[in-house]
């Protein structure tokens, strides 16, 4: 990827660089948008919506997390001028025809489309025809924003936003009154992104980035979103293994450091090891922070020959518990019943260095 953002003359720029002089102002005139009626769905009317439509805007909302849980539905633009908008529930975007009809779209634009491809993939239904995510548009042509939110660009870059709403997290209570304005809503955010979908199409153009859009974030929209719904496959019994390994060690150690100390204390309490190593054993201080002497590894490494059989264990012991807090008891917090890793991958950032 590299060569080819040599080639084409692309910038790679990490939070930390500045803009590029000459990067678009996200300040806008307030467009005028208007919405229209909302209309729920069946399979027949659904299926022959999307099929007609050339350009299918869509927004979705979920039961919890966007693309981690079940989705409860999808609205779709019908008339971008009169903003009539349609509601197909989840039980309808199952539909044979209705699946059908999504997968083989063409031209799909939609808001962090990435959660709304994971959950079509759970339903067998794979939407590979993605013209335009409005938020990785608004990334590159606004890199260093600190949200690419729907609520965040559509009132910067529209000068509107969505209504009060679940927007922000894309879910709601199945309980509550959000229930019922559920369509309204969700079909209120799909007129939007059809409107930031025009701004962003020009604002991509203006910066020549129209190709680094089309040829690598775009297509990788769709792989990421692959990755996700597949995970990556562990074997849960080794991970709780080194887990009962790692924890068997810790406590070993633990005693170990009582007995040495002549006392029982919170082996991760800076202010315990504190009044042992400095006060107690009457160690030579390193260097001192804004609560006190330090007591990290770089201090202890150096304290070390002072008092060997007490630093060889307490480091040993940092290493284990950070071990089997991060393998031991966080990647089995994070495997899925089909023993697998399901990950989220975020398209809207960038780290240099």
């Amino acid at each position: 990827m590299d060569d080819l953002v040599k080639d084409r003359g692309w910038a790679m720029r990490g939070d930390s660089d500045p803009r590029p002089t000459g990067s678009p102002s996200t300040e806008s005139t307030p467009t005028d948008i208007t919405f229209g009626v909302t209309r729920t769905l069946d399979a027949a009317g659904a299926a022959q919506v999307i099929t007609s439509l050339p350009e299918l805007v869509a927004a979705a909302r979920w039961e919890g997390d966007p693309g981690r849980s079940p989705m409860a539905g999808m609205s779709v633009v019908i008339d971008a001028v009169t903003g009539e908008t349609g509601w197909i529930p989840s039980d309808v975007i199952t539909d044979a025809k209705v699946g059908g009809a999504i997968a083989s779209h063409r031209a799909v634009v939609a808001h962090d489309a990435k959660p709304i491809m994971r959950s079509l993939l759970s339903a067998g239904i794979d939407m590979q025809g993605l013209a335009l995510d409005t938020q990785i548009a608004t990334y590159l042509v606004d890199p260093s924003r600190s949200s690419y939110s729907l609520a965040s660009v559509c009132l910067d870059f529209l000068g509107a936003e969505p209504s009060a709403s679940v927007e922000s997290t894309g879910q709601f209570d199945f309980g509550g009154e959000e229930a019922a304005a559920l369509p309204k809503s969700c079909g209120e955010d799909a007129v939007l992104v059809g409107h930031l979908a025009s701004v962003m199409r020009q604002r991509l153009a203006s910066i020549d980035n129209e190709a680094l859009y089309t040829e690598i974030e775009n297509p990788l929209v769709h792989v990421l979103a692959r990755m996700e719904h597949l995970g990556i496959a562990v074997d849960r019994g080794a991970l709780e293994n080194i887990r009962t390994r790692l924890t068997a060690e810790a406590s070993e150690l633990t005693s170990r450091l009582y007995e040495i100390a002549g006392k029982q204390f919170n082996v991760n309490s800076t202010n315990q090891l504190r009044e042992i190593l400095y006060d107690d054993k009457g160690l030579t201080p390193g260097k001192k922070t804004k609560t006190g002497y330090s007591t990290d590894a770089a201090t202890l490494e150096k304290l070390h020959d002072e008092w060997p059989e007490f630093i060889g264990p307490l480091l040993r012991y940092r290493e284990v518990e950070k071990l089997r807090s991060t393998y031991g008891e966080g990647l089995l917090a994070e495997v899925g019943p089909d023993s697998r890793i399901h990950a989220t991958f975020n398209q809207t950032v960038a780290r240099t260095g």
